[in-house]
């Protein structure tokens, strides 16, 4: 079964413009909470088991909306993992610490040139 791709990071869309035309691509748009609402929606008409989404970086806005997003995806039976990469930069570690006190589970590689 292929993936669903919900591509989050409008400032760099880039898991968009890689597999338009071979996988469903979902565009969303997560500056506010009715975004995140709107991915939430979404999740529940998705009928595939593994989706790909692409968050911005500097996502503090998870925080805020982690326990609804964790509630929707366990009452859907979707497991969620973390995938990090790992930048020279303080802030990628800060979020990787957050995400493991959450108890979210975290796969972190560190990226190309760093």
């Amino acid at each position: 079964m292929r993936p669903t791709v919900i591509e989050a990071d409008q400032a760099n869309p880039d898991l968009a413009r890689r597999f338009r035309g071979h996988v469903d691509v979902l565009l969303a748009d997560i500056r506010d909470r009715d975004g995140w609402i709107a991915i939430l929606d979404a999740l529940e008409t998705i009928d595939t088991r593994h989706i790909v989404m692409s968050l911005p970086a500097g996502m503090n806005e998870m925080e805020m909306i982690g326990s609804l997003l964790n509630r929707t995806l366990k009452s859907l039976e979707i497991e969620l993992n973390y995938i990090f990469v790992l930048s020279r930069q303080h802030d990628s570690l800060e979020l990787i610490g957050k995400s493991i006190q959450s108890g979210v589970g975290v796969f972190a590689q560190r990226g190309a040139g760093d």
